[in-house]
């Protein structure tokens, strides 16, 4: 099957490629589920948009930016992060790229799902999360944007594996990736998911690998509560809960705990007092015990203040 006669800016691909459908949209791009021929792999080709009522300063920057993803992918390889198979441009301002197809759903919608996580699924996500960064940090690139929506979980019936996508907004970085000084990349790449951003990408400078880790504290706190640490009903009140001087505060469960100190390093509002060692994080997240921990879900509390005596459904939207 190939729908590519339907997509009309994707026939020059139909020899290498059969288009089964058009799986996402977005204001800058599109992604589509197909096969590759010679293979039969499935895979996930993504291209950019060209809109013309852009014009031509704001279409170069849409390409750059796409050109970033594919580079940055293009030198890492982890198990835990999306792979590359092959990139190009269609026409002048627009490029393409096609990834392995992951099947699964998001890491937002997992915990939407199952209302929260337990600690043991929580680490086996998140610690797959932090080698996927330890691996990019190692070879020079920042995520940069890594939230619930850009983590994707496949169950293979009791197991899960983890992939971290979207590395478009990802960064470049020196050897010192622990210091802003040490960052070579584009300054003019915007924030993008302010509840997940660290404070110094909300106020315009450069992230470092302790901005990676701050994003990577923020969804391993909504992972086990079922509820995102920074909300609010305007942007304005996203901004002020970040970047405010006063630290995320931690569940009373945590507070003294080892997780809780860990977390209590990577959420520092304060860039310079913040952990930023990836692999060292990564060491010290695999050595935790959280057999002496209870739940700390946020809704698990509520209901039980309530004292309901009824089922819970969940509803994934």
């Amino acid at each position: 099957m190939n729908n590519s006669d339907n997509y009309p800016q994707l026939q020059a691909l139909q020899k290498q490629y059969g288009i089964l459908e058009k799986i996402g949209e977005g204001g800058c791009g599109c992604i589509f589920k197909a096969e590759q021929l010679s293979t039969g792999q499935l895979v996930a080709i993504k291209i950019s948009k060209n809109d013309r009522s852009w014009g031509k300063d704001l279409a170069k920057r849409v390409c750059q930016q796409f050109v970033r993803e594919v580079n940055i992918c293009a030198r890492i390889n982890h198990p835990n992060i999306i792979q590359l198979i092959d990139a190009g441009f269609l026409s002048k301002f627009e490029p393409f790229a096609v990834f392995e197809y992951i099947p699964g759903e998001t890491l937002k919608k997992y915990i939407l799902r199952n209302r929260y996580l337990s600690y043991t699924d929580m680490a086996n996500i998140m610690g797959q999360v932090l080698q996927a960064l330890v691996h990019a940090h190692e070879n020079g690139v920042l995520h940069g944007d890594l939230k619930p929506n850009n983590i994707m979980i496949n169950h293979y019936g009791d197991k899960q594996h983890v992939k971290v996508l979207d590395l478009g907004t990802g960064y470049f970085i020196g050897k010192d990736t622990n210091s802003i000084k040490g960052i070579n990349a584009d300054k003019n790449v915007p924030f993008v998911s302010p509840q997940y951003n660290a404070p110094e990408q909300l106020r315009g400078n450069p992230p470092s690998s302790k901005s990676d880790l701050y994003s990577w504290g923020l969804i391993v706190l909504e992972c086990i509560t079922g509820q995102a640490v920074v909300s609010g009903q305007s942007m304005s009140t996203v901004f002020e809960q970040q970047l405010n001087t006063k630290d995320v505060e931690l569940p009373d469960n945590l507070k003294y705990h080892d997780l809780g100190q860990l977390l209590q390093q990577v959420l520092k509002k304060d860039w310079s007092e913040r952990y930023g060692d990836t692999k060292e994080l990564l060491r010290e997240f695999t050595k935790l015990d959280f057999a002496d921990l209870r739940n700390c879900s946020v809704i698990d509390h509520e209901i039980g203040n309530l004292n309901l005596d009824h089922t819970i459904v969940s509803i994934i939207t």
